[in-house]
């Protein structure tokens, strides 16, 4: 397996639980649509596009689980909603050991 195809396996692995990332982030501290690309290319050493991330974060806001607001210098900010938190945690206990069976038959 080439270097370029072991990158695109570990992206698609990736891009599965961005969504669970975006909110963890947004659990820490309200970010910006930059800001929270800037994390994620810091943590998977790839940076998503803009169109990619802002799509997550309407679908996400649709689903309630973030709320966005415009500062007064225009710059709009993501919040998780109590709803985002439940369903994070829900998240966190139900699917941990699931998602770690994955990454350990993954990397044997």
């Amino acid at each position: 397996m080439s270097g370029i195809e072991l990158m695109e396996l570990e992206w698609m692995l990736m891009r599965g639980a961005i969504r669970l990332l975006i909110l963890a982030l947004l659990q820490k501290s309200m970010m910006t649509c930059y800001q929270i690309i800037k994390a994620i290319q810091q943590i998977t050493e790839r940076k998503p596009s803009l169109s990619t991330i802002h799509d997550i974060l309407t679908e996400l806001e649709e689903r309630k689980l973030i709320e966005s607001f415009t500062t007064q210098q225009a710059e709009k900010y993501y919040k998780i909603t109590e709803f985002g938190r439940r369903i994070l945690n829900e998240a966190r206990g139900r699917s941990l050991k699931k998602m770690m069976n994955i990454i350990n038959i993954i990397l044997e």
